[in-house]
């Protein structure tokens, strides 16, 4: 370092040259900020995403002095500025000459100015959007639970995937997601319809042509999603119809009036009623727990402490298996009982 020493040196030279300004083009509405010419996302709050932007772009232009071999940023750091519009940022470099250690601390000003970034501006005015997923429900209405699942799902999806996403309408029975790209549509609606199950179908609007040939339109994707569960009952085909499972081609059923078993597709069962638990009020269908066998007859007890005694041949287990203990969606048919298993049951506990 010549005829100086090392601290000498920093005090005249300094370790590194860097900009004393910097600027910050940061959005407003969302927190993403302005990168080489693109938009990228930001940290959430501005102190933080000042702090990255400032780390990213000094080590970028950061050089050492002439007698310093390497140089690298340790820490960015905001204090307190009192111009307004301007924070500033205490960064620490360190690096080494030769052998020799070397270190300093600079403040450098970062200028920001807030702005709306394009897919804010799209989604505040609502315009540009390419493709819309319409999700609604399979049967019945949304649902308070369905709809917080389905706001968990959008929330948690990549920030590339929700960058595109300009506007979400709530509506009482479902969500329309206007989105900027189809292909994107088409990944939501994907991602939805593989969380909640259901279908999927498509429809194209054309509203011109493409300049160089090929037609340019809205992409509605619409998504519905299944929202019953085994145990439910709907009516379909005007009667009564417990849920047993559900596939990627639709819904096994039984009729409770009749006891014949039907797999029906999830188109056909779009609009149908989703029936309430007091509508089966009298005992039809009823809470069961296996508790003994007594020969060739299976003892049930219900949560009243009330016992119900029916020969094996007389049961029919729709779904799970019969086991000591286990807890049962029941309903009795002209002298056969029919059993749902494998159910949460509202975690109500043993009977």
């Amino acid at each position: 370092m010549g005829a100086l020493c090392a601290s000498c040196y920093v005090e005249v030279y300094g370790v590194a040259v860097l900009p004393e300004v910097l600027e910050l083009t940061y959005c407003r509405v969302c927190g993403s900020y302005k990168l080489q010419g693109q938009w990228v996302e930001g940290s959430g709050e501005l102190l933080d995403t000042v702090r990255e932007y400032s780390y990213i772009l000094l080590s970028q232009k950061l050089k050492p002095t002439v007698n310093v071999d390497e140089v690298w940023i340790e820490d960015v750091e905001v204090v307190e500025s009192a111009e307004k519009g301007v924070l500033n940022v205490r960064v620490s470099i360190a690096g080494r000459a030769g052998s020799t250690p070397v270190s300093e601390s600079r403040i450098v000003k970062v200028k920001v100015n807030t702005s709306v970034c394009p897919s804010c501006a799209r989604r505040i005015s609502k315009t540009g959007y390419n493709a819309i997923v319409q999700v609604r429900p399979l049967t019945g209405d949304f649902g308070d639970d369905t709809r917080r699942r389905l706001e968990r799902l959008l929330s948690k999806l990549e920030a590339r995937v929700r960058s595109s996403i300009i506007s979400i309408e709530r509506s009482k029975n479902g969500f329309d997601i206007l989105v900027d790209d189809q292909n994107v549509a088409r990944i939501i609606a994907g991602r939805i319809k593989a969380t909640f199950g259901g279908y999927i179908t498509e429809t194209f609007k054309v509203t011109g042509v493409k300049r160089g040939g090929g037609r340019k339109g809205v992409l509605t994707v619409a998504v519905r999603i299944l929202n019953v569960k085994p145990g439910d009952v709907i009516a379909y085909s005007g009667a009564p119809h417990i849920v047993v499972e559900s596939g990627s081609q639709g819904l096994k059923l039984v009729n409770m009036s009749t006891g014949d078993r039907v797999t029906v597709d999830y188109e056909s069962l779009v609009g149908v009623e989703l029936l309430k638990a007091e509508d089966y009020a009298g005992g039809m269908l009823r809470r069961l727990q296996l508790s003994r066998i007594e020969g060739e007859n299976l003892v049930f007890k219900d949560a009243s402490g009330g016992e119900l005694r029916i020969p094996l041949g007389y049961v029919r287990v729709l779904r799970g298996d019969l086991t000591l203990g286990g807890v049962y969606l029941a309903y009795l048919l002209r002298g056969t009982l029919y059993l749902v298993g494998g159910l949460e049951l509202e975690q109500e506990g043993s009977i």
